[in-house]
């Protein structure tokens, strides 16, 4: 009896749950997707009922909990990949999974226990959208059947996805793999098998009974098992395995490509590496010669790999046979910003963040050299990559002066906004990264922030038109061009993504260019204030 006492006391759920009641970020998350959660449920429950007047509201019940279902399905899939991805790999990095092995918990039970400690929060956000599924309930339209696999559904999502992310953090050495492979393989699986899918799964069974609906969500349950039985076999084979710089071994192989391609060319060396001193500039030098987003060599890699796919579309557009319609250039322009500023934000958020995570950086601060020269010599990787991304967008944009005839004030303006926003996204990357003392932390909430700030326009214009059927027209629709991602499809397409703005356009541009300028100047600038004291030197350590 004891034993089994012993066994259901769950020391390992326990730690994590006190561990995060312990954090003040739990409840700002918690109140945060909750406040989320009913203001765009309310808006979408007010579109319903206003759109239809008071005289028939019963019967409006169903599309209204179909949406509220819906709204906790991307609530899912986007917030539980960030929580769980690095349970296990986070105990990688710090070198305590061996520990953890040590004791008496099974693999499964450590699995598990890890499991539940970042389900148990996600159930709690779905118990807290039961009033609101009583509100649609008593609206009618909803059958016991609709709305019992409703939240049969939503618990099988989170264990699906909770599932699929710890057998990625079981299986990859650093959290910043596993949260990358955690949204974007399930994304892969879900449209290779739909039927993982849970709200195709939800649509379907609308109109089924709940013994059709549990029958229908087999392959969701199926692959939740074999997540975890994937997650159980890494945890022991993988435990260890060693940490690999993909980026560098993907540079490597570039090297060796080229390297078999000089034989036909001659032999030529564009650029070599010379092995030159520190002089003045110590941490300058070893972010720009021992980094491999920061050395030439690389560099010069990484600019052919995104130059060749654009200069082959540029070539296959202007052939005589125009088998590529131009509008991809457009299409590429798009991905190349996404890439880019990726790039650069995962760059600069772990210059400062890195040298913690690997207890470096109280070695740097013993150096004579003040924190905000530090912060400047280890940004000049950062400019570097910056110069090198620039090359990419001038080459779409004078293509698409040359082709489409475009005037120089396109090439004027789209410049000006690559030379903002690129430095805007890595010094308040950089912010975040001498703020947070975590990398991962730092990385990922850099990347939500970018994310959450260039959809929160179209975001609040959609919820407004859906909610409470209002258009943004007449002076209101300017807000929108404070919008990065609609300046630039503006720019691209001149046409607003949303409908147009009148002439003239570069008054709008002027204003965007002079608001997104002054933030680059404000995050420079608070980066760089009292830094010996943001990044720990006591006060008159260094000259």
């Amino acid at each position: 009896m004891r034993g089994l006492a012993r066994k259901w006391k769950l020391p390992l759920l326990a730690k994590e749950l006190a561990e995060q009641a312990a954090r003040k970020r739990t409840y700002a998350i918690r109140f945060g997707y909750t406040a989320f959660l009913f203001v765009a449920t309310c808006l979408l429950f007010y579109g319903n009922l206003a759109s239809d007047g008071t005289t028939s509201v019963l019967g409006r019940g169903r599309p209204m909990f179909n949406q509220l279902v819906t709204v906790q399905f991307w609530g899912i899939y986007l917030l539980l990949p960030a929580t769980v991805c690095g349970v296990i790999s986070s105990e990688k990095e710090k070198e305590s999974l061996s520990l953890l092995m040590l004791t008496t918990l099974t693999p499964w039970q450590i699995v598990i226990q890890k499991l539940f400690g970042r389900l148990i929060p996600m159930f709690n956000f779905l118990f807290i959208s039961f009033p609101l599924m009583a509100i649609a309930f008593s609206n009618g339209g909803v059958t016991s059947s609709h709305l019992w696999s409703g939240l049969l559904l939503l618990a099988l999502t989170c264990l699906q996805v909770g599932s699929f992310s710890i057998a990625c953090s079981a299986f990859f050495r650093t959290t910043h793999e596993a949260f990358v492979a955690s949204y974007l393989c399930f994304l892969l699986l879900c449209y290779l098998i739909p039927g993982m899918f849970a709200p195709n799964v939800f649509a379907w069974a609308e109109t089924r009974t709940l013994p059709e609906a549990v029958a229908g969500s087999t392959t969701i349950v199926l692959s939740t098992c074999g997540f975890l039985f994937l997650a159980r076999v890494f945890l022991e084979s993988r435990a260890f395995v060693p940490a690999r710089n993909y980026l560098l071994e993907l540079f490597k192989l570039l090297d060796g490509i080229f390297t078999d391609m000089n034989h036909v060319t001659g032999g030529i060396v564009l650029t070599k590496d010379v092995d030159l001193l520190p002089g003045t500039e110590p941490v300058a030098w070893r972010e720009t010669s021992k980094k491999s987003l920061g050395t030439v060599r690389y560099l010069f890699r990484m600019l052919v790999v995104l130059e060749l796919p654009l200069l082959w579309t540029f070539q296959l557009i202007r052939g005589p046979s125009g088998g590529t319609s131009v509008n991809t250039v457009s299409v590429l322009l798009y991905v190349l910003w996404g890439v880019s500023v990726a790039m650069v934000a995962v760059h600069a958020a772990g210059l400062v963040s890195s040298e913690r995570s690997r207890q470096t950086l109280d070695v740097l601060l013993t150096t004579p050299i003040s924190a905000r020269n530090i912060i400047l010599q280890k940004f000049q990787g950062v400019r570097r990559l910056i110069c090198v991304l620039c090359v990419p967008f001038l080459s779409i944009y004078l293509f698409e002066k040359w082709f489409k005839n475009y005037g120089w004030d396109y090439v004027l303006w789209s410049t000006v906004f690559v030379l903002i926003y690129l430095p805007l996204t890595a010094w308040f990357s950089m912010w975040l990264g001498v703020k947070i003392r975590s990398q991962v932390r730092a990385t990922l909430l850099a990347i939500f922030l970018i994310v959450a700030w260039l959809t929160l326009p179209l975001g609040i214009q959609y919820f407004l038109a859906t909610g409470f059927n209002i258009a943004m027209s007449g002076d209101a629709r300017y807000l929108l061009i404070l919008s990065p991602t609609v300046v630039i499809q503006r720019i691209e397409s001149g046409v607003s993504a949303v409908q147009e703005i009148p002439d003239p356009a570069w008054a709008f541009y002027l204003l965007n260019a002079a608001f997104y300028g002054a933030l680059l100047w404000l995050f420079r600038h608070i980066s760089l204030k009292d830094a010996d004291q943001r990044l720990g030197r006591t006060k008159g350590a260094a000259r």
